[in-house]
Order: C-alpha cells, then sequence, then structure tokens
C-alpha cells in the first residue's frame, strides 16, 4: 500500500510538472524576412565629360567612359559611348543622333524600347525633362518591376539639331527589389547628368 502511494504521488507530482511547462509562455517562432546584402555606397563626386561629343555633362567619379566599338555604320555612331559603373556592375548605354527632320520618329523609337518591358514591369512613370536654360527637353521613363532588364531610360533634345538617348542595364539576372538602393542612388547620378548637360 505504501508503494501504491509513493506511484500516486510520483503521478500527481509528475502531472503537476508536465502542466506547469506547459504554461510557460514562450515566444511563437516567427520566420525572419529575406534579407540582402548591405551595399556601401561611394560618395557623390562628379568630373566633366567634355570630349569630341557634341555635348558635355557632369557624370559620377566612379564611372568610366567606354568608346562604342560595336559594328553600326551609322555616321552618328562615333558619338555612341557607355558609362560603365563596375562597382555596381552597370552600364548607362548612350546613342547619340544628329536630328534630320525625324525627330517624331527618334521619339517613337524611344518609346518603343520602352515598352519592351511591359510583359515585366509593374508600372512605367513618364517624368518630362525640362530644363530651358540649356535646351534640354525630353523624357526620362521609370520603369518600375522587379525583373525588368533596364529600369531607367531617358532621351533629352534641343528640339532642332541634337537627341541623345541612354538606358542604364545591369550585367546580372534583374532582381531590381535587391538593386534598389542602387537604382536610387543612380538616378540622383542621372538626374545631376541631364541638369548639368549643354549642347555644343
Amino acid at each position: 500500500m505504501a508503494n501504491f502511494k509513493n506511484y500516486s504521488y510520483l503521478i500527481i507530482i509528475s502531472s503537476i510538472i508536465i502542466f506547469c511547462s506547459c504554461l510557460r509562455d514562450e515566444p511563437v517562432p516567427i520566420p525572419k524576412p529575406f534579407g540582402y546584402m548591405r551595399v556601401d555606397l561611394p560618395q557623390k563626386q562628379y568630373y566633366w565629360l567634355d570630349t569630341i561629343y557634341p555635348f558635355k555633362f557632369k557624370y559620377p567619379a566612379y564611372a568610366e567612359l567606354v568608346p562604342y566599338n560595336g559594328k553600326s555604320t551609322e555616321e552618328d555612331a562615333k558619338y555612341w559611348f557607355n558609362l560603365s559603373i563596375p562597382r555596381f556592375n552597370a552600364y548607362l548605354y548612350f546613342t547619340y543622333k544628329e536630328i534630320k527632320n525625324d525627330l517624331p520618329d527618334l521619339r517613337e523609337d524611344s518609346r518603343t524600347f520602352v515598352i519592351k518591358h511591359i510583359p515585366k514591369s509593374s508600372n512605367i512613370q513618364d517624368i518630362e525633362i525640362n530644363v530651358p536654360e540649356h535646351k534640354v527637353y525630353g523624357i526620362l521613363y521609370d520603369i518600375q518591376g522587379s525583373e525588368v532588364a533596364s529600369p531607367i531610360q531617358f532621351f533629352i533634345t534641343d528640339s532642332s539639331n541634337h537627341y541623345l538617348r541612354a538606358a542604364l542595364y545591369f550585367n546580372n539576372i534583374p532582381n531590381n527589389d535587391s538593386l534598389k538602393p542602387i537604382i536610387d542612388f543612380l538616378k540622383i547620378d542621372i538626374d545631376t547628368l541631364i541638369n548639368s548637360l549643354t549642347w555644343k
């Protein structure tokens, strides 16, 4: 009988311990959101691009001018170039054309390049460019979407002689959610470039 009492005490005490351990308020595990690597952005510093091109503008110190070396036979191809941004594995591709009564066609070409991104884009913002003191007019296309190949494109013109088009590309598989801090950082450089540009 004493043995039975000991077992009953043991069962009661074990039950109390198990019951009390179930009452502990433990936090429910919550999965952490997916994170991206931190990007250290350089200080803003600009140089003048003032060469044989029929325009000049400020560009970031961490970019490098790469002349066009493609196979185009167009006369204006000598004014084509890229701004390489090795730190971000990015390029800003520039195409210059002299206007020969074909400005509507050139504008439509720019729009066509942007429209090609519609299947991957979530939104396309047209931002008017208007810098009358330098005779610089045009449209900047902010193409949003995580898989968009070229998140920023723009064209600028003086409406009579000069037309310059540019597009930003990254040399990797598009994931603009993770590239957003870099894209926003480069937008400031593109804005500086546009607002400093003057025609020759």
